[in-house]
């Protein structure tokens, strides 16, 4: 599968095709201790640590904007994230969203101390299931949406805003840059402080290239 991965990878004409997204199940940035990734403490899952070692750098070479996995039952997204928990600016890698909530016994929200994830973790929930949705504009920019599903759902949050936001029908926004490209690479982590960036993105039609990793 890693000699097939990098026959895709390089054979993708970013000119053509400017959009890469990958889908796995385990996830490998991630903040819920049930499903951890953080070798440093040796308190990760064998073939979750197998595969971030060799898929992981290929990600960051070949400018991966999106990857989605499940595996942890809850929701979460991370700023762009390079190798060693790097998250400065919009080209550092990947953006990880975990959605594994789609209504499975949702997993505990305690997060680990001292943990070099953290630092990049941009937003996470578990007290709703929900689902996404994900709409490219053009070559430069992606809007992504979580929006929970209060019914059936076990918790409800405390915090009143995160209910006035549920109103709007959705909890996490974020407007993705795409780093692979000149025009979409800047010096902050996303556009997701930028109200006006919707508006000023024409729409228009891009080609984008979805991966599965069977793991």
């Amino acid at each position: 599968m890693y000699e097939w991965l990098v026959d895709v990878l390089e054979n993708v004409d970013r000119s053509l095709t400017p959009w890469v997204v990958v889908g796995m199940h385990a996830s490998w940035y991630i903040t819920y201790p049930k499903h951890v990734y953080d070798p440093a403490n040796n308190k990760t899952e064998g073939d979750t640590a197998g595969m971030a070692t060799y898929y992981e750098p290929l990600f960051n070479k070949y400018n991966v904007n999106i990857v989605f996995s499940g595996h942890t039952h809850a929701y979460e997204r991370f700023y762009p994230t390079g190798e060693g928990n790097s998250c400065e600016d919009a080209s550092s890698g990947p953006t990880y969203i975990t959605v594994g909530d789609g209504g499975a016994e949702l997993d505990l929200p305690e997060i680990l101390t001292n943990f070099d994830q953290l630092e990049c973790s941009a937003y996470r929930n578990n007290d709703f299931y929900g689902f996404g949705f994900l709409k490219v504009y053009n070559e430069s920019i992606a809007e992504w949406i979580w929006s929970p599903n209060p019914q059936g759902s076990e918790r409800v949050p405390e915090d009143k805003a995160s209910l006035a936001r549920m109103e709007d029908g959705y909890v996490d926004q974020t407007f993705i840059l795409n780093y692979a490209t000149s025009s979409g690479a800047d010096d902050s982590r996303t556009g997701e402080d930028d109200d006006d960036i919707s508006e000023g993105s024409v729409e228009a039609p891009v080609r984008l290239c979805s991966i599965s990793l069977l793991a």
